[in-house]
């Protein structure tokens, strides 16, 4: 009767923990995309992935004059989808009989504001002034801001043991 007592626990502990992990069901994640919508301009692209699918799909444009597939990543279920242009489309994703759909929209470029009617930088010239000494320098420069130049550096260096001032000027160029 001893004996019996652990094997009767035994059997009662090893029901009840078949019983307990047979009520939970494991329910795997169904494919899902990564974007359901997306707006990009024309010449752009972005890339649409599905997720949790272990089953065969491919991959479909409802119109791919406007968002064109131009690679697919098989390894890592994703593929790139191009703007070609302004308009809307749909990427699927069919998985069996399931579709999973992304909205595109496909917008113009905004214009370039580089017209060539607006104005252009001015075009800059510079000159390079080497002094010995700080004497005479300041009333040099002077007459160069007389003429337009404005300072854009002044770097010092020694040379034969006496030390010189270089110094970079700027202006507009003259037309």
């Amino acid at each position: 009767m001893k004996k019996s007592k652990p094997i009767i626990s035994l059997a009662v502990a090893l029901a009840t923990m078949l019983t307990v992990f047979s009520s939970f069901s494991v329910n795997a994640a169904s494919p899902k995309l990564s974007k359901t919508k997306q707006s990009l301009f024309v010449g752009n692209s972005f890339t649409l992935t599905l997720k949790n699918v272990s089953k065969k799909f491919s991959w479909i444009t409802s119109n791919k004059n406007v968002a064109k597939i131009v690679s697919v990543n098989s390894k890592k279920h994703s593929v790139k989808i191009k703007g070609i242009a302004k308009g809307k489309a749909t990427i699927t994703a069919k998985v069996g009989k399931t579709k999973y759909n992304c909205k595109v929209t496909v917008k113009e470029k905004p214009n370039d504001t580089s017209d060539a009617s607006q104005e252009q930088a001015p075009i800059k010239e510079y000159k390079v002034v080497d002094y010995l000494s700080t004497s005479g320098m300041a009333e040099s420069l002077n007459k160069y801001a007389e003429e337009g130049w404005i300072v854009k550096s002044i770097t010092s260096y020694v040379k034969y043991n006496k030390v010189y001032f270089c110094v970079i000027l700027e202006r507009d160029k003259q037309t």
